[in-house]
């Protein structure tokens, strides 16, 4: 139950300013921007935990928990990540052009295969690896994706 000055509307509002803030911090730091979709679930997640609050303070640390808990699941959304995913990508379209050819399959696996299949790729292990806990998990989902990879194409890991 809410107190008189801890109106629904001004929780709303100060979820809404908040989750905008955040999302401003975020791409000021990764040069990454949120999607508007990522910034409506993470407003409507500090609202859903704020409006139990029963104090102002209490709100606001509710409100910093769910910021807290946002920035650690996206802890591996930067630029350095997505370079690490798009060398592991040029390395894997790569093999998949030399493993293709010793197939004696037809030689359309170029450059420009190569550049399309690696940016493919790297979108693909970005996806994966943003969402992972620590280092190790970023590493499993990668080698899972490079041998998922090479699985489609009939090549041996």
């Amino acid at each position: 139950m809410t107190t008189p000055n801890l109106s629904a509307r001004l929780i709303n509002s100060y979820c809404c300013f908040r989750a905008k803030r955040l999302a401003m911090l975020v791409h000021a730091t990764t040069r990454i921007p949120l999607s508007e979709r990522q910034i409506i679930s993470v407003e409507e997640r500090m609202q859903d935990s704020a409006i139990e609050a029963t104090s102002e303070d209490d709100v606001t640390n509710r409100v910093n928990a769910v910021q807290d808990a946002f920035l650690t699941e996206i802890q591996f959304r930067t630029p350095g990540m997505w370079k690490f995913c798009r060398k592991i990508s040029i390395v894997t379209a790569f093999r998949l052009s030399l493993e293709s050819k010793k197939k004696k399959t037809p030689s359309s696996f170029g450059i420009a295969w190569r550049s399309r299949v690696a940016n493919a790729l790297c979108r693909r292990m970005f996806k994966l690896a943003a969402r992972s806990a620590d280092d190790a998990d970023v590493n499993a989902r990668l080698d899972e994706a490079c041998n998922a990879v090479l699985r489609e194409h009939g090549i041996a890991a």
